[in-house]
């Protein structure tokens, strides 16, 4: 089954526009050598950098590349595909080679092709997608290599260009949307401070788009202080890492962290949004004060124990001064009680 221009694909560009990863793999190459997508719209910049479908198991995707040479050299040019890999940090790269992933769904027509200067060729490829393929997101990536012999730039280095697009496949089916396993540690930072380190799992199917963040409450000066990032895309199958750099409060004391993460459980567009939030344990972190800020805090401490002394003082002084004059005025009554009883006997 061959899908062409349908408006299936054109509602996987959709889907996958809500779903897929925010940062593209599109790399900037020398040597006048580059490539855009050969479907991409005029109304969706990012259909330029990525390849965007939507497609059932068992289907076949015709598509294809325009390769570039803008130099004044002609270029020996090959098209191949490769698998995604997924860094430590939960980013998405391309890698070296097809295993089993979408890199070998790819069969590329003439795959090496010969470039005049300042020309464009149309290189086409199809995406076999597997009968068993899972429902969800899938990633790959076309590249685009210069087999001359490169350009050096006076290091003696010869470079050559390797240019890549990153495909986005969704199989439709059933979306699990999910992310779990929410994870915070912190490290001092050399010169003062901490960082603070975020992670998180995607166990669905598709990549999540996600909200990430710490709240610091650091007694007893300061008040709740919210150190937030960017929205950032967390990679189906991948555990997401963030550093978030946290200057210690000057007043120093108990710092209480927590990492809050937040996404919708629900595709964008959907009602309710149903947004769902992870968040960590706290983490218990002391700190020293600055030394200015010590001295403050030192006077502020000594004033309040003098005025405590103070107060404490003036209040059993006039206890006391109380305890006297209900003595005296006992005493007075006393001596009346006697004075009455003496006129009496006279």
């Amino acid at each position: 089954m061959m899908i062409r221009m349908s408006g299936l694909w054109w509602g996987g560009v959709f889907m996958t526009l809500c779903m897929s990863v925010a940062v593209p793999v599109h790399t900037t190459p020398y040597g006048g050598v580059d490539a855009v997508t050969a479907t991409s719209r005029f109304d969706d910049r990012e259909s330029e950098s990525i390849f965007i479908h939507t497609a059932p198991p068992g289907s076949v995707i015709e598509d294809g590349v325009i390769v570039v040479n803008d130099s004044s050299e002609e270029k020996i040019i090959v098209v191949s595909a490769v698998d995604v890999e997924i860094s430590r940090d939960g980013e998405l790269s391309c890698a070296e080679e097809a295993r089993d992933a979408v890199g070998s769904w790819v069969t590329v027509q003439g795959g090496v092709v010969t470039v005049p200067a300042y020309e464009n060729k149309f290189v086409p490829f199809s995406v076999t997608v597997p009968d068993r393929a899972e429902p969800g997101e899938h990633a790959g990536c076309i590249v685009i290599e210069d087999q001359g012999v490169g350009s050096s730039y006076g290091t003696g280095v010869a470079l050559k260009t390797r240019v890549t697009i990153r495909i986005s496949l969704t199989v439709p089916g059933e979306v699990v949307r999910e992310l779990r396993n929410p994870q915070l540690w912190v490290t001092d930072r050399s010169g003062g401070g901490y960082i603070a380190h975020l992670s998180v799992q995607n166990s669905g199917t598709v990549s999540i788009t996600t909200d990430a963040g710490i709240d610091v409450r650091s007694f007893p000066f300061s008040p709740l202080l919210s150190h937030l990032r960017d929205q950032s895309s967390v990679v189906r199958g991948s555990t997401k890492e963030w550093e978030i750099d946290v200057d210690s409060s000057a007043w120093g004391g108990l710092s209480v962290i927590t990492a809050r993460f937040a996404y919708r459980a629900a595709e964008r567009g959907a009602y309710p949004a149903n947004v769902v939030w992870l968040e960590t344990p706290p983490t218990y972190r002391f700190s020293m004060p600055e030394p200015w800020a010590f001295a403050i805090e030192v006077s502020v401490l000594v004033s309040l124990i003098l005025l405590f002394l103070v107060i404490h003082d003036r209040r059993r002084r006039a206890r006391r001064a109380a305890k006297m004059a209900l003595v005296r005025k006992k005493v007075r009554q006393v001596q009346a009680v006697r004075a009455k009883r003496q006129r009496r006997r006279v």
